[in-house]
């Protein structure tokens, strides 16, 4: 009698294997929200040289090919968000080896993270072309005034317009003919959905 052997992750599939072919729907996502171990594993996969092709069987009408590569970049982008918060908020490094010090600059560093993301979806969210790490610098670079200024309502206030107001003028992205940003695709995709 043969005994099935179900592998628990990629790594013990892949061993020496140069492509991998990834079914879309099931694997990826469920077609409501992804699958962050696969999405991760398939990456990790591509970072090492491997080569994912993603197939689908889904109908053209409802996901064409160019639609369904720009979602697996945008997927990208979320990933992005938290390599901000840990490469430039550093909340996993800390200057201490006390552990109720250590927390605390956790718990600092992160709050200080969630007024960063709060302020960028204020501030230049509506913007497609904004570079957040360039956003981030400019929240970053006004962190002094927002400390000076959290007890005193008026002064906050012009302090966040202020930011809100640099943020649309600055953090921009030069558009890309060669390797278009994934801003630059969904726009495409939009206009094109537009014309239809």
């Amino acid at each position: 009698m043969t005994t099935l052997h179900f592998a628990e992750s990629l790594r013990e599939l892949v061993g020496g294997v140069d492509v991998v072919l990834s079914d879309i729907w099931g694997v990826v996502h469920n077609g409501l929200e992804s699958f962050p171990e696969a999405c991760e594993a398939l990456h990790t996969y591509r970072s090492r040289g491997g080569t994912v092709i993603l197939i689908t069987n889904a109908p053209l009408r409802l996901l064409t090919l160019v639609e369904a590569l720009v979602l697996a970049r945008v997927r990208w982008q979320i990933e992005l968000i938290f390599k901000l918060w840990k490469s430039h908020g550093q909340i996993d490094t800390w200057r201490t080896a006390r552990a109720e010090r250590i927390l605390c600059e956790v718990y600092a560093k992160l709050l200080a993270m969630v007024l960063q993301q709060w302020m960028l979806i204020v501030g230049c969210w509506e913007y497609a072309d904004r570079s957040l790490t360039k956003a981030a610098q400019v929240i970053r670079d006004h962190a002094i005034e927002l400390a000076s200024a959290r007890a005193r309502g008026e002064r906050l206030c012009d302090v966040l317009e202020t930011i809100q107001r640099v943020l649309r003028r600055t953090a921009r992205m030069n558009p890309r003919a060669k390797d278009p940003h994934t801003y630059q695709l969904l726009l495409a995709l939009t206009t094109v959905d537009e014309q239809a």
